[in-house]
């Protein structure tokens, strides 16, 4: 009818959220604030200011490497067979076309015994020293967090098909930076019958945990 006062239905009020049996009811802090606020006034190493709250970042955890290592040099390693297969499949994957690593008879006209593998090559001799290390127990080093850092080659002569090279492992140093542990070592490759061939040195990183 006209002039009647159009009355609405009641609206239906939410039932309470269920209460958190963890924290019996009591409010927690940063309770009605955005959620990327709250999940930072919940961790216990940010202080907690009522209405400001500062977040300082992932906090970053020293890996335990084992700084008492340094100085340590591990037995040599068996000796590595160096063939002209290995030395050609080497090349070929990193792309050195000299045929003094493929071609007997070249090699041979340059003053060379037999065909000499390229630089980089030693990197395959130099990681089976590396190996002694990681997985030594006590150097306390996670390889799952491992970066390698650097690596450098000083080599006395070319590394030649029909060598049989050992490597002896040295660690040069261990020490923690910004909350990282860095691990350099030094591998001496020589021959079966002691004659010097590379100095390979190697540089990982040991990432931080959060």
């Amino acid at each position: 009818p006209v002039g009647a006062r159009q009355v609405l239905p009641a609206l239906l009020q939410a039932d309470d959220a269920p209460r958190d049996p963890l924290t019996d009811g009591v409010p927690q802090k940063g309770a009605g604030l955005p959620l990327d606020i709250q999940a930072c006034c919940d961790r216990s190493r940010h202080r907690w200011g009522g209405r400001l709250c500062r977040s300082a970042g992932p906090k970053v955890v020293v890996m335990a490497v084992n700084t008492g290592f340094t100085g340590r040099t591990y037995p040599p390693t068996a000796p590595y067979s160096v063939g002209r297969a290995k030395i050609r499949e080497f090349a070929e994957a990193v792309g050195a076309d000299d045929r003094v690593h493929t071609d007997q008879a070249l090699a041979r006209s340059r003053g060379y015994r037999d065909v000499i593998a390229s630089p980089t090559f030693a990197i395959l001799i130099a990681q089976q020293c590396d190996r002694q290390l990681i997985e030594d127990p006590e150097a306390g080093i996670d390889f799952s967090r491992v970066v390698h850092g650097e690596q450098r080659f000083v080599h006395h002569r070319p590394i030649t098909a029909g060598d049989e090279i050992v490597g002896v492992l040295t660690v040069d140093s261990v020490k923690q930076v910004g909350g990282h542990a860095m691990v350099t070592t030094r591998s001496e490759l020589s021959t079966d019958k002691g004659e010097p061939v590379c100095t390979a040195t190697s540089t990982i990183v040991i990432r931080g945990g959060e």
